[in-house]
C-alpha cells in the first residue's frame, strides 16, 4: 500500500503533497525515534540531486509565481478576499455551486470559473460564515491537543497508530492551505479516520 501511495505521489507532480508528505514523515520520526531526526534530513538532503530533473524541477517551482497554478492561486485568493468582505458574516452555502455562483461577482479576469477557493481553512470559512470557520480551527486545534495527549499511551502498539496520526495530520493540515482536500469525498472521509485515530487514542488514555 505505501509502495503505491508513493508511486501515485510522485506521478501526480503535487509540491504541495511531497512537502506535505516530507512534513509528515519528519514528524513521525520526530516523536517516535529523535535521534534519527537529524541523519535522515542530511541523508534526505543528499539525495536531492538524485530526483528526477521533472519532479526536482517541480519543487523548486514551489512559490514562484512565474508558474500559472500558482498565479492562479493568487488571483483567486483576491477574489475570494473580496468575497469575504460581503458574504464572510453568514457564508455562501455548502458545496461548489453555491461557492462558484457566491464568489462570480468577485472573480478576477484571471481566475474567473471556479468551484472551490483551493484552501480548505479559506473554503470552510466561505461556506459556513464566521461561526463556521472558528468552530473548525477550534476542531483543528482539539485534535492536535488529544493527539499530544495521547503520547503517554503505555500501549506501545496503540501510541504508534497515534503517532502516525498525527503524522498524518500534520501533513493534511499543510496540504489544506493550498488545496481544497475535501472536494472529493473520499479525501474528506480519510481526514476524519485520521482525526478520529487520535480521538482514539485520548480516550484510551482517560
Amino acid at each position: 500500500i505505501f509502495f503505491i501511495c508513493v508511486v501515485a505521489l510522485l506521478l501526480t507532480y503535487s509540491r504541495g503533497s511531497y512537502v506535505s508528505f516530507a512534513i509528515s514523515a519528519a514528524v513521525f520520526i520526530a516523536l517516535y525515534k529523535p535521534r534519527w531526526l537529524i541523519p535522515l534530513f542530511f541523508g534526505g538532503l543528499i539525495m536531492i540531486p538524485f530526483l528526477p530533473e521533472s519532479i526536482l524541477n517541480r519543487i523548486l517551482s514551489i512559490g514562484s509565481t512565474a508558474d500559472t497554478s500558482n498565479a492562479y492561486r493568487v488571483f483567486l485568493w483576491e477574489g475570494v478576499s473580496k468575497m469575504i468582505r460581503y458574504e464572510g458574516l453568514y457564508g455562501a452555502g455548502l458545496g461548489p455551486e453555491a461557492f462558484a455562483s457566491a464568489y462570480a461577482p468577485y472573480a478576477s479576469v484571471f481566475a474567473l470559473n471556479a468551484h472551490h477557493s483551493h484552501m480548505l481553512y479559506l473554503q470552510v470559512f466561505i461556506e459556513t460564515g464566521l461561526i463556521g470557520g472558528i468552530g473548525f480551527f477550534a476542531f483543528i486545534i482539539s485534535v492536535i491537543k488529544k493527539g499530544f495527549a495521547s503520547l503517554s499511551l503505555k500501549d506501545n502498539e496503540t501510541k504508534l497508530i497515534v503517532i502516525a496520526a498525527i503524522s498524518a495530520f500534520f501533513g493534511i493540515a499543510f496540504s489544506s492551505a493550498t488545496e481544497y482536500i475535501w472536494f472529493y469525498p473520499r479525501v474528506m472521509f480519510v481526514f476524519f479516520i485520521v482525526a478520529g485515530h487520535q480521538s482514539y487514542g485520548n480516550t484510551m488514555c482517560q
